[in-house]
C-alpha cells in the first residue's frame, strides 16, 4: 500500500516557511551512464564517485536522479515545486499529469540549507513500494540525517555517495530483479545525446561519469567491514547466551545462581524484595529463552541467510539489544564491566562463606566467562527505538540487591550506633523553655530506636535497619532544627520580659503571648506523640507568633522613647523662641515704634500672639503630653498625635516673630536704599519706553508708548512722597508696583518678537543655528504670575532676565540669518 502522505516523496519534516532561490550558478559536469547528476552548489563534489554510487540502482533497472542545490526555498511547497521542475527536466515526471513520477526511478535531492526540516528528499514510486525503503521510516530517517550532517560538514561527495549506497542497502536492490516498467512506459534514456540530457545541457547542466575503480574498491571495503561486524556480533551474542545460560540455569528462579546468592545474603528475610528479585529473574529467564529461539532462527532459517547483509546485521543487533537493553549505562559498559555482570565471583570477592555447591557453580561461570568478549558497537539499529530492559539490566538489578544486602550487614550496626549517639546529644541541648523533660520529649524517639535495635539483633533485617535509621535521622534533624529555632525564641522571650520589667505594657502583647503559649502546647503534644512530620510547620508558626509578640513589645518601647525625644526637642525649641521673643523681637518692635504707624500697625498683634502660643506650649501642651507619655499612663499613641499639634503651634509662633524681624530689616533697608531703587526703576522706565514706542524707519517716534507706563511714573511719584514722610513700607510697595509694570511691558514687547525669530531659526537653510539661544531666551522670559508674586530684589532679577532674553533672541536670529545666507550662497555656486 503506498504511503498516505506524499506517496512518492519521503522528505525531512515539513510546514515551515522558506523562500525560493532557484538561480544558483551552474557547475560544469561530465556525462554519467548510471544517473542524471545535477549539481547546483558551490560545495566541491566528486561527480564521478556520485555516478559510480548510482550504479547498483542502474544495474537493478532504476532511473536515478541526484540533485544538490544551494537554493533556500521559502517554504516546503516551494521546495517541492523546485523538485517537480528538476524531475520533469530529468524526464522522471510529467507535469501535465498528477502523480506521474516514473514507476522504476529514485531521486536523491538535497539542499545545502541543512537547517531546513525538509532539506533532504527521497522520491520514488510503485517499484519500491512495500520494500524496506517504503516500510522502514526509521531507516529512511537515519539515512537522511546522515546525508544532512555530511552536507552541513561540507562533505557533499560523501553525503551523496553514502546516501545512494545506504538507500540501495535498505531497499535491497542489489539482490532484487530488475523492475519492468508498465506497458507504454519507456525506460529513461540516459545517453549523453538523449533529448533529456540535451534539455539539461541547454539549462547549463550535463551528465557525470568516471571513477568506477575507486568507488568499487570503497564498496568492497564496506562489505568486508559489514561482514566482519556480523561475525563479531554473532560471536558476542554466543558468549552472552552461554554466560546467561550458566547464570540463569534452573527450573525455577529460586534455583538460579543469582537467587541462591540472594538467599545466602539473607534476602529471604525481606518478602517484598524477594518477590521483586524473583520477578526480575523470571523476566530474565523468559527473555533468555526467547533469545535462544531468535538465535536459532537467525542461524538456521534459510530465508534469513538470503536477506541483504544490512538486514541480517540489524536482526543480530536486535538480538544483542535483548541482552544489553536500551539503558545507556549498560550499553556504555566495557568488556570487563559486562563480564563482571555475568561473573558473580568478581562481584562477591571472597566466597568462603558460601555453600560448596554454589562455589562450584561460581567457579564454572568464572572459567567460562573469563576474558570472553561481550561488547559490540551497533551499526544499524538505534537503541532508543527499542523499549526493552535487557537481560543484563535485570541481572544488574539483582546484583545491586545482593550488594545492598551484603553491605547492610556492616552498615546497619554503624548507622544505628550513630543514631544512638545523635540521640544522646539531643538530651544536652533541648531548651528549658520547651517546658518538657528530655525523657518525655524524646520518649517516642526512644521507642523507635528500641524497635530498630530489635530489628537488628533479633530479626537481623539489616536493610530494614538502614531504612528505619534514615527515618530516625529525619526525626532527629527536625529536633535539631527545633533546638536552633528555640535559641531565637528564647532570646525574644528574654527581651520581651526585660521590656515588661521596665514597666511597659504593650496593649497587644497579652493576646500575642497567649497565641505563643497555645502553639507551644501543640508542639509539646506532637513531640510526646511522636508526630515528627507535623513539627516543622508547627515550629514555623511558633517562630512567627513569637516574632510578632517580640515586635509588639519593641514597637511599644520604641514609640515611648521616640515621644520622649520629640517632647525634649519641642521644649528646647520653645525655649529658643521664648528667648527670641523677649530679646530680638521685642527690640525690633520697640525700634519700629519710632516710625509712622503705616510701617508696623499690621503687626501690632504679632508679638502678643507669639507670646500667647509659647505660654500655652509651656504651661499646657508640654506638661500634658509629658504626663501622658509617662509609664504610669502609657498613652503613647495619643502623645504622638498631640505632638503634631504642638509642632504646628511652635511653627506659628516662630512665623509671628520672624515676620516682625523681617519688617524691621525691610524698613531699615528702605531707609538706606529706597532712593537708589527708585532711580533704577526710573532708568528702566526710560529704557522700556524707548523700546516699546513705535518709530518711523527705526528713528522717529510716530506713536505713543504702552499706556501702562504712565502708571509707572505715578507709582514712582507716590513712592517719593511716601519716602519723604518715612512711610517706607508703603513706599516700597509703590516701588514694587512700578517695577512689575515695567517688567510686564518689556516682556510683552520681547514676546512679540518670538514668532519671527522662531520662523527664521526653524528655516531648513538655518540648519538649526540659533536654536540653543532661542531655547535659553524662552526659559528666561518671566510669566505674569511670577511677576505678580515677586518683590524687592527678586523683581530686579526678573528685569535683568527679560533684558537677557531679548539679547538672546537677537543673537538667535542673527546666527540663523547668517547660516541661511551661507546656505543660499553655496547653493548658487
Amino acid at each position: 500500500m503506498p504511503p498516505l502522505v506524499s506517496p512518492w516523496v519521503a522528505s525531512m519534516g515539513g510546514g515551515m516557511a522558506l523562500s525560493l532561490v532557484f538561480a544558483p550558478p551552474a557547475v560544469a559536469q561530465t556525462p554519467c551512464p548510471y544517473a542524471i547528476v545535477r549539481i547546483e552548489s558551490q560545495q566541491a563534489v566528486d561527480q564521478a564517485a556520485v555516478c559510480e554510487a548510482a550504479k547498483p540502482w542502474a544495474d537493478a533497472g532504476y532511473a536515478v536522479l541526484v540533485f544538490l542545490t544551494d537554493a533556500r526555498p521559502s517554504s516546503e511547497d516551494a521546495w517541492f515545486t523546485l523538485l517537480d521542475g528538476v524531475e520533469a527536466e530529468a524526464g522522471l515526471r510529467d507535469l501535465s499529469q498528477t502523480d506521474s513520477f516514473r514507476r522504476a526511478a529514485i531521486a536523491l535531492e538535497a539542499t545545502t540549507a541543512t537547517d531546513l526540516p525538509y532539506a533532504v528528499s527521497i522520491t520514488y514510486r510503485e517499484a519500491l513500494y512495500n520494500t524496506p525503503l517504503d516500510t522502514n521510516p526509521a531507516g529512511i530517517d537515519r539515512i537522511k540525517a546522515s546525508i544532512r550532517e555530511k552536507i552541513a560538514g561540507q562533505d557533499a561527495t560523501w553525503a551523496l555517495t553514502t546516501g545512494l549506497t545506504d538507500l540501495a542497502d535498505l531497499a535491497g536492490v542489489v539482490n532484487a530483479p530488475a523492475p519492468m516498467p508498465p506497458s507504454g512506459e519507456a525506460s529513461p534514456s540516459l545517453s549523453a545525446d538523449s533529448g533529456v540530457n540535451n534539455a539539461l545541457a541547454g539549462g547549463g547542466l550535463v551528465m557525470v561519469g568516471g571513477g568506477t575503480v575507486g568507488f568499487l574498491a570503497l564498496r568492497r571495503r564496506r562489505i568486508r567491514r559489514l561482514n566482519a561486524h556480523l561475525i563479531t556480533l554473532q560471536s558476542r551474542v554466543a558468549n552472552l547466551l552461554m554466560g546467561c545460560e550458566q547464570l540463569l540455569a534452573g527450573n525455577e528462579p529460586e534455583s538460579t545462581v543469582p537467587y541462591l546468592l540472594f538467599a545466602e545474603a539473607d534476602g529471604d528475610r525481606y518478602p517484598q524484595l524477594a518477590a521483586q528479585v524473583n520477578a526480575w529473574l523470571t523476566e530474565a529467564r523468559q527473555a533468555l529463552d526467547q533469545a535462544f529461539q531468535a538465535h536459532a532462527h537467525l542461524q538456521e532459517d534459510g530465508d534469513q541467510l538470503k536477506r541483504p547483509l544490512p538486514e541480517r546485521i540489524a536482526a543480530w543487533e536486535m538480538l544483542y539489544l535483548s541482552f544489553v537493553g536500551n539503558r545507556d549505562r549498560i550499553r556504555a559498559m566495557s568488556d570487563e564491566e559486562l563480564q563482571t555482570l555475568l561473573n558473580p565471583a568478581l562481584v562477591l570477592g571472597k566466597t568462603h562463606r558460601l555453600s560448596r555447591g554454589l562455589v562450584t557453580q561460581l567457579e564454572t561461570i568464572q572459567r567460562q566467562m573469563q576474558d570472553a568478549p561481550l561488547k559490540v558497537e551497533l551499526l544499524k539499529v538505534d537503541p532508543q527505538t527499542v523499549d526493552v530492559e535487557g537481560i543484563l539490566g535485570l541481572v544488574e538489578q539483582v546484583d545491586n540487591a545482593i550488594d545492598r544486602l551484603r553491605r547492610a550487614v556492616t552498615e546497619a550496626p554503624q548507622r544505628l550506633a550513630a543514631v544512638q549517639q545523635q540521640r544522646q546529644a539531643l538530651t544536652l541541648h533541648l531548651p528549658d523553655s520547651l517546658e518538657l523533660a528530655p525523657a518525655e520529649a524524646l520518649a517516642a524517639l526512644d521507642a523507635q530506636i528500641a524497635e530498630v535495635e530489635a530489628t537488628l539483633t533479633r530479626d537481623r533485617r539489616y536493610l530494614d535497619v538502614l531504612t528505619q535509621c534514615d527515618a530516625l535521622a529525619q526525626h532527629m534533624g527536625v529536633l535539631e532544627t527545633l533546638i536552633k529555632r528555640f535559641r531565637t525564641i528564647d532570646q525574644q522571650r528574654a527581651e520581651i520580659q526585660a521590656i515588661q520589667q521596665a514597666g511597659y505594657r504593650p496593649p497587644t502583647l497579652p493576646q500575642r503571648l497567649t497565641t505563643v503559649a497555645q502553639i507551644l502546647e501543640r508542639l509539646r503534644y506532637l513531640l510526646r506523640s511522636g508526630h515528627y512530620g507535623q513539627v516543622p510547620d508547627t515550629l514555623l508558626t511558633l517562630v512567627d507568633a513569637s516574632s510578632q509578640a517580640h515586635a509588639a513589645a519593641q514597637d511599644w518601647q520604641a514609640q515611648h522613647q521616640h515621644n520622649q525625644n520629640v517632647l525634649k526637642a519641642m521644649g528646647l525649641e520653645r525655649d529658643r523662641l521664648q528667648t527670641l521673643a523677649e530679646g530680638e523681637a521685642t527690640a525690633a518692635w520697640d525700634w519700629l515704634q519710632a516710625y509712622p504707624p503705616s510701617n508696623w500697625q499690621d503687626l501690632s498683634a504679632a508679638l502678643p500672639q507669639a507670646t500667647d502660643l509659647l505660654n500655652q506650649i509651656r504651661n499646657t501642651d508640654l506638661p500634658h503630653l509629658i504626663a501622658q507619655n509617662d509609664l504610669s499612663v502609657q498613652a503613647f499613641e495619643a502623645v504622638r498625635d498631640g505632638t503634631d499639634q504642638t509642632k504646628q503651634r511652635i511653627a506659628q509662633a516662630e512665623h509671628y516673630l520672624q515676620t516682625l524681624l523681617d519688617r524691621q530689616r525691610l524698613v531699615h533697608a528702605a531707609e538706606v536704599d529706597l532712593n537708589r531703587d527708585l532711580a533704577e526703576v526710573a532708568t528702566a522706565l526710560a529704557e522700556t519706553t524707548k523700546l516699546v514706542t513705535p518709530k518711523l524707519l527705526g528713528l522717529l517716534a510716530v506713536g505713543k508708548p504702552d499706556p501702562r507706563l504712565q502708571q509707572v511714573q505715578i507709582e514712582l511719584d507716590t513712592a517719593h512722597a511716601l519716602e519723604q514722610g518715612r512711610e517706607y513700607l508703603l513706599a516700597c510697595e509703590a516701588c514694587d508696583r512700578a517695577r512689575r509694570i515695567v517688567i510686564s511691558v518689556y516682556g510683552s514687547k520681547v514676546r512679540e518678537t518670538i514668532p519671527t525669530v522662531q520662523a527664521v531659526v526653524r528655516d531648513a537653510d538655518a540648519h538649526g543655528k540659533g536654536q540653543a539661544e532661542l531655547q535659553q531666551a524662552l526659559a528666561l522670559i518671566p510669566t505674569e504670575p511670577a511677576i505678580a508674586h515677586a518683590t524687592g530684589s527678586a523683581l530686579t532679577g526678573l528685569y535683568q532676565d527679560v533684558i537677557q532674553a531679548r539679547a538672546l533672541l537677537e543673537a538667535a536670529e542673527a546666527r540663523a540669518q547668517a547660516e541661511i545666507r551661507r546656505t543660499v550662497a553655496a547653493r548658487k555656486r
